[in-house]
């Protein structure tokens, strides 16, 4: 009993310190509750997505906050992406860009019928390569314009680069893995007096250095 206890007690400390809180009503497709985006930025920026919206019917609402008040980006973006039913009912064709400012947060929240237009791999790509740099700048409305742009674009079709994983390898292991090998040939090798014996053990050296440098 005490560790089903410990294990719920575990996750409430998990959990986020506060809840998901709505952070206004929207007003047309810029709702810049942070007060981040200049005046000319911002109509600009509305008069843009109200015409990509009358052309495609694909709706990109940008949303700024100053913080998740604790809760995770993640969760955030997507309740508030449900409860102001962003894109239409049957295409489920919206985006959420969502910034967090104070939190340094950001997210594509993307609808279903989007989703093969602009993958994860793209919004993230977007994120890092339009958003972060402009954020880091203070230019927080650059940031929303760029990523807006790269967003219709995906949603037309066109070329947009995805953010890949690089793998690590580990080259410490590696190395490790290979000394051992060669001590237990050296070990075992060793204790025969064959006439191969000698030249095993140097063959056997050749290739550990032939790994360690090639690495």
């Amino acid at each position: 009993m005490k560790y089903k206890i410990i294990i719920i007690f575990l996750f409430l400390l998990a959990l986020p310190a506060s809840a998901y809180y709505n952070p206004g009503t929207p007003s047309g497709f810029v709702n810049d509750f942070a007060g981040v985006i200049d005046s000319a930025t911002k109509q600009s920026l509305e008069q843009k997505l109200v015409a990509f919206e009358k052309e495609t019917s694909n709706e990109i609402s940008v949303v700024t906050v100053k913080n998740l008040d604790g809760d995770y980006i993640e969760n955030f973006a997507e309740k508030l992406f449900k409860e102001w039913k962003i894109g239409k009912e049957k295409e489920d064709n919206g985006v959420l860009i969502l910034a967090a400012i104070e939190d340094r947060k950001m997210r594509l929240e993307v609808g279903y019928g989007l989703e093969g237009a602009l993958t994860d791999a793209q919004s993230n790509w977007i994120i890092n390569n339009e958003m972060k740099p402009a954020f880091q700048a203070g230019n927080y409305g650059e940031g929303i314009n760029l990523a807006v742009d790269k967003i219709i674009s995906a949603t037309r079709g066109e070329y947009i680069p995805s953010e890949k994983k690089q793998s690590k390898v580990n080259y410490e292991f590696i190395f490790w893995v290979v000394i051992f090998v060669f001590m237990w040939l050296a070990a075992i090798l060793g204790r025969s007096k064959s006439w191969w014996a000698g030249g095993a053990i140097g063959g056997a050296a050749g290739v550990v250095l032939g790994l360690i440098w090639g690495f």
